[in-house]
């Protein structure tokens, strides 16, 4: 955890963790950085952030970097949140061209010919857009309104297929823009995940 949140500093941004395990907290307060703790019933990394948000109804844009990416580029941030100088944006994420071996932990997005989210799936290969497929990225930007859009709506059916929440926002109607990096760092989905970056990182 407090590998991403170096990322996201080395960005420019500081980041607030938001957790239900006392013990990730623990670590964070520790280390001098910003946590709160959250419900233990959320369904989706989404929920859990919505819910700390709500407390700072200042912001608003809301930036969602998952835990499981210790190696991300935090210069990535500043492309995503331009995208927000489109008002047709509601939405966006991270994408990069796929790389390494293919397994259903690794999330394949495909875009349309706008270069926004077509599909996105854990199946191997991808359903390929014009551009083809692209490995997702665990990082979301939304604009507070579409957020709180997100949470309200029902689990969509193939979220609940693909155990992939941002499908809940296709499902809806709700657009994702993608930025396309160069380049995608590992992120730890397995056992095998750690133990390569774990060596990757000394």
């Amino acid at each position: 955890m407090l590998h991403v949140v170096d990322r996201v500093r080395e960005g420019g941004f500081e980041p607030l963790v938001a957790t239900d395990d006392e013990r990730i907290l623990a670590v964070c307060e520790k280390a001098g950085v910003l946590a709160e703790m959250t419900s233990t019933a959320h369904q989706s990394g989404s929920d859990r952030v919505w819910e700390v948000s709500e407390r700072y109804p200042e912001f608003s844009l809301v930036i969602n970097v998952q835990g499981d990416e210790p190696l991300f580029d935090g210069g990535a941030l500043d492309k995503l949140v331009a995208c927000f100088a489109d008002p047709e944006v509601q939405v966006a994420t991270l994408a990069a061209p796929l790389q390494g071996p293919d397994s259903e932990s690794v999330v394949k997005v495909s875009l349309d010919a706008r270069g926004w989210a077509l599909d996105f799936t854990r199946s191997s290969p991808a359903r390929g857009g014009p551009r083809g497929s692209l490995q997702h990225l665990g990082c979301y930007a939304f604009r507070r309104n579409a957020l709180a859009r997100f949470v309200s709506l029902p689990l969509g059916v193939r979220e609940q297929a693909e155990r992939l929440e941002q499908l809940r926002l296709l499902e809806a109607g709700i657009p994702i823009a993608v930025v396309t990096l160069d380049a995608a760092a590992p992120s730890v989905d397995t056992a095998e995940d750690l133990e390569r970056v774990r060596d990757m990182m000394g």
